[in-house]
């Protein structure tokens, strides 16, 4: 079992935490929580990869007609 450590020496190898928090992810929409960590970490990686303004933002709408999982609509 990775511990949080573990997680964040891995998110910084590949450069995730370089990039500001959003409200969605690939991970989100795909409902890939933290107790899959390896997986979650591939998705970031491959969602840093393809991310444009186009891509965001259909991950963000994703979100919001519900393929997305997490705190977002406790929030609003």
């Amino acid at each position: 079992m990775k511990t949080e450590v573990n997680i964040i020496t891995d998110r910084k190898q590949h450069g995730i935490l370089d990039v500001l928090p959003g409200i969605t992810g690939l991970a989100q929409i795909k409902k890939v929580g933290t107790e899959k960590p390896d997986l979650q970490l591939k998705l970031e990686i491959e969602m840093l990869k393809s991310l444009s303004l186009k891509r965001y933002f259909y991950l963000i709408i994703k979100t919001l007609i519900g393929k997305g999982s997490g705190r977002l609509w406790s929030i609003i």
